[in-house]
C-alpha cells in the first residue's frame, strides 16, 4: 500500500517545497491559481494567484508529498 500525504499550509507552501527540497532532494511541479481558467462561482483575488494550488514533491524513490497554500478566501 502507497499512502501520499497531503500539506496544506497557511500560504507558506512555496517556502516548504524548497526547505524539503534541500533536505531530501527531488523535483517539484507546481500549479498555482493563476493558471486555473477563471469562474466566477470561485473567484480568486489578486492577492491568491500566484499562491500555490496544488503541487507535488517528487522525492527519492518516486516517494511524492502534496502540498497547497490553505484556501483563506471566502
Amino acid at each position: 500500500m502507497r499512502i501520499t500525504p497531503y500539506v496544506n499550509l497557511p500560504v507558506n507552501a512555496e517556502e516548504a517545497i524548497e526547505y524539503y527540497k534541500g533536505i531530501f532532494g527531488g523535483e517539484a511541479e507546481i500549479m498555482r491559481w493563476s493558471e486555473m481558467p477563471p469562474d466566477t462561482n470561485m473567484p480568486v483575488s489578486e492577492a491568491w494567484q500566484g499562491k500555490i494550488m496544488h503541487a507535488t514533491l517528487t522525492l527519492r524513490e518516486g516517494v511524492e508529498i502534496y502540498l497547497a497554500d490553505s484556501w483563506t478566501e471566502g
